[in-house]
């Protein structure tokens, strides 16, 4: 599939299966453009464009900046959305996110 479709030649490299608990997740983080398959569970995310900068934030957790995100960075462009089971995410080249798992998940992304 991979060779096969020209848009995914624009995709991450980086394999990764993910397995999260509730109230856990990703630290706020950018990298180039790839995608996140959630087989089993929900997760919510936080974006921020790539003209934020979010290295003061890397650190944080991320379950506590997904809830207060759009509420305290809407100035700086933040946007949320829920991922559920069988949804499939593509995050753009450079975009900030972080996620917050919302119980027991099962993904991918490439």
């Amino acid at each position: 599939l991979f060779d096969s479709a020209s848009w995914l030649k624009a995709v991450d490299a980086r394999r990764i299966a993910s397995i999260g608990w509730m109230q856990t997740g990703s630290l706020l983080h950018n990298h180039k453009c790839s995608w996140l398959y959630q087989g089993k569970g929900r997760k919510k995310w936080l974006f921020f464009p790539p003209s934020f900068d979010g290295r003061n934030l890397e650190d944080e957790d991320p379950c506590q900046l997904v809830e207060k995100g759009p509420k305290v960075f809407a100035e700086h462009g933040a946007m949320t959305c829920i991922q559920e089971a069988g949804d499939v995410i593509l995050i753009p080249d450079a975009w900030w996110h972080a996620t917050c798992n919302d119980g027991p998940g099962l993904a991918i992304a490439w």
